[in-house]
């Protein structure tokens, strides 16, 4: 519709559009057909007296109150005169222009939905002058074929901007950074506002099925998978997803998880070396006053304090990717039904081809959305195991897994760093089964708990245990495992039992290594040193006189 023609409602339409609207500016219209029907009755009654031939009559007769009433009605109603401007020209040109751009999308609408209405009631009046002519049978499928082709030329052009308009007006609601925020609700619009403008195009798209079947495949699908067109349902949503989960990467701020593992590592340390550095200022005054010197204050970790921290991490940081792919899911869902329940019963009777082009441009989104939801859900393993290594490398002290020889195993409760893992890890399982479903779900469990696996490996290979640090590393596996348990996923459950009963190499005797080695872990010799050297007597224990190293380098040589 052009600004011209929007004009006429600027200054008595209201931004919504209601029944009473439209069936206000239709009102002239249907005063006319009532009259034209009127007249057509009384006429065939003379025409049976007056013409030898009145069929013929009625023929022309219908022609020309057509042509010089019906035609110029719908020119008034769908292509109306603009009124001439008063005052600055200038001036008033920028402001019809702002305020055609502010009604567009509903002065549109008011337009398609006018088209529809006056196409109905054509055709009604059409249907009832054909019972009443002379003798019946007139040709009327030539004035009803040409009475629209000059307004609806460019169908479905117009339905097409509609949907746009509409799209653009949905996002004026964006958040200041400029992207658009994934919502279940607003994609369930758009999909409405398709499945009214599908039901116009049945109607107005013309009487040809071909032609009727290529303007709805158009309203869903665009002209092919590589020509994207403004409007079109599948265009729409394919934004709407990778803008809303672009969204929740940026506002989650975990698009670079390394980089910002990093940065946090760095403020961490800032803030240790600040407090150090006040430490050592207090010991040197206290030093001077001869008072007693004090020290930096460990930080004690609870496992409310893990809990808190770990909430609050995965809540600023995780838990709205997770929403933006449940969601994401969910509008693909949504498509898939409304392709269902609407494109294939209007395109299944009209052309098997154009159905088979949106279905394959359905199939091409909904592999979309999956590999989105994958990629997405790897950033935020990515998150969890930057975290998690940062975690590691702050709270977990050498001496906790080589304490005095005399030192109490301290097994009644974990390590700092472990506690703080955990309760990462339990965080983590609670959003992730909050808002993802089964098969995602245990897709990211997996991948999660599988780098956790190598992680914790690659810790173990960190330190030098004694037997009362090893009791203690087992306790900390002990608890992992605990966790892991709860994901109910037999692969991770035995692959942390695997690294549990690994432990076995650092508590063991030292004449005692090559029969576990070789018996409950079957471990190759080249493996096992790995973790053999990880003992603290291993450069001291000697097994018949011969030291570990060379013990197992003893027994590679006999394979």
């Amino acid at each position: 519709m052009s600004p011209e023609a929007a004009k006429q409602f600027l200054p008595s339409r209201p931004r919504s559009v209601s029944p009473s609207d439209v069936a206000s500016g239709l009102r002239p219209l249907t005063l006319l057909y009532d009259a034209l029907l009127a007249t057509m009755k009384d006429e065939a009654e003379r025409m049976l007296v007056i013409f030898s031939e009145p069929q013929k009559a009625a023929q022309l007769l219908l022609q020309r109150m057509f042509a010089e009433q019906v035609t110029p009605a719908l020119e008034r109603l769908l292509e109306p005169r603009v009124p001439e401007s008063s005052g600055d020209s200038a001036s008033s040109s920028s402001e019809d222009e702002q305020a055609v751009k502010e009604v567009s999308s509903e002065v549109q609408h008011i337009w398609l939905v006018s088209a529809m209405e006056a196409f109905s009631r054509t055709l009604n009046l059409i249907s009832s002058i054909e019972k009443v002519a002379v003798g019946g049978n007139l040709e009327m499928g030539m004035i009803r074929d040409t009475l629209f082709t000059s307004f609806l030329a460019d169908y479905p052009e117009p339905e097409l901007h509609w949907l746009h308009l509409k799209a653009v007006d949905e996002g004026s609601r964006k958040e200041s950074g400029g992207t658009q925020k994934l919502s279940a609700s607003l994609a369930s619009r758009l999909i409405q506002y398709n499945s009214e403008a599908l039901r116009r195009a049945s109607l107005l798209a013309g009487t040809a099925p071909s032609v009727q079947a290529a303007a709805i495949r158009m309203l869903f699908h665009g002209k092919g998978p590589f020509v994207p067109v403004p409007g079109c349902l599948l265009e729409l949503l394919a934004r709407l997803i990778i803008d809303g989960v672009e969204y929740s990467l940026e506002t989650c701020a975990i698009k670079d998880p390394r980089a910002e593992a990093k940065a946090e590592m760095q403020a961490e340390l800032r803030a240790r070396a600040m407090m150090a550095q006040q430490v050592a200022e207090m010991r040197a005054q206290a030093k001077e006053q001869g008072l007693p010197l004090p020290e930096m204050p460990p930080r004690i970790i609870t496992k409310a304090i893990s809990r808190q921290v770990a909430d609050g991490f995965v809540s600023s940081r995780i838990a709205g990717v997770f929403e933006a792919v449940s969601t994401a899911v969910e509008v693909s869902a949504m498509l898939q039904s409304h392709y269902k329940d609407e494109v294939v019963s209007l395109l299944a009777p009209r052309s098997i081809a154009e159905l088979s082009t949106c279905h394959s441009g359905l199939q091409l989104l909904v592999r979309a959305v999956e590999e989105s939801a994958l990629m997405t859900l790897t950033h935020c393993v990515d998150a969890f195991i930057m975290q998690t290594e940062l975690m590691l490398m702050f709270e977990q002290k050498a001496e906790e897994f080589g304490p005095h020889p005399n030192s109490p195993p301290q097994l009644d409760t974990p390590t700092s760093a472990c506690l703080l893992v955990t309760a990462m890890l339990a965080a983590m399982h609670k959003a992730a089964a909050k808002h993802l479903e089964s098969s995602n779900l245990s897709s990211f469990l997996l991948e999660m708990g599988s780098r956790l696996h190598g992680v914790m490996q690659n810790h173990m290979k960190q330190f030098s245990f004694n037997v009362n640090g090893a009791l203690r590393w087992r306790n900390d596996l002990s608890e992992y495992l605990d966790c892991i348990n709860t994901f109910h996923l037999p692969t991770l459950t035995e692959l942390f039992s695997n690294l549990l009963t690994l432990t076995g190499v650092l508590l063991v005797a030292p004449e005692s290594l090559v029969v576990l080695v070789n018996g409950t872990l079957r471990l190759s010799h080249s493996e096992a040193i790995t973790y053999v050297r990880l003992r603290q007597d291993f450069p001291t224990a000697k097994i018949e006189g011969q030291s570990l190293e060379q013990m197992f380098a003893q027994e590679l040589a006999l394979k």
